[in-house]
């Protein structure tokens, strides 16, 4: 099966032709970062638009499930794109995952990726995607164990960067009082 028959896929608009009133109402790198880490606190309620990154960045993640929040912003630029899922057929959790980690996907956009320098992939690439789907009880399952543990991750990073900011603050007191002592 090939993802087009599962999802439409749009690519970003050409901020050059929107107006002033769409620019202040687009989706940025921040909310699409946002929207990766926070994808399991809506779970139960999850919009079906997904967006993807045509190029790809190492170390990061190409897609992500947009949030209620952002649901009504514009994708402006022409590096991502807008995947619409049919949800009686697709979880967007799951689509996620198989977009983000699956071997069999992987290969693929290795194979069709363009450009030397910067890699990057064509929205019609997505469109020809090969997937494999299990039954749907079965995708919303590994979709929300995916998101779930990509939540964790994210509290268990901020939890460990909280202590060490405290634990550095704590080193700068001991610091300063050690050389008064002086």
């Amino acid at each position: 099966m090939k993802l087009k028959d599962v999802a439409k896929i749009e690519s970003g608009k050409n901020k050059d032709r929107l107006d002033k009133k769409d620019l202040i109402n687009q989706y940025t790198a921040e909310d699409a970062l946002n929207d990766f880490y926070l994808m399991a606190n809506e779970i139960e309620n999850s919009s079906n638009i997904i967006t993807f990154d045509l190029y790809s960045k190492a170390n990061s993640y190409n897609s992500r499930v947009i949030s209620q929040k952002n649901l009504s912003k514009i994708i402006l630029n022409q590096k991502m794109c807008k995947i619409t899922v049919d949800k009686s057929k697709i979880s967007p959790y799951y689509l996620c995952y198989l977009l983000n980690e699956d071997d069999y996907i992987q290969k693929q956009k290795r194979l069709y990726t363009q450009g030397s320098f910067i890699e990057r992939l064509k929205p019609s690439f997505l469109c020809n995607l090969k997937i494999l789907l299990p039954s749907l009880e079965k995708q919303k399952l590994i979709g929300e164990l995916y998101v779930r543990s990509i939540y964790q991750n994210f509290l268990k990073k901020k939890l460990a960067d909280e202590s060490l900011t405290q634990n550095k603050e704590l080193l700068r007191q001991f610091a300063k009082k050690a050389k008064s002592y002086e």
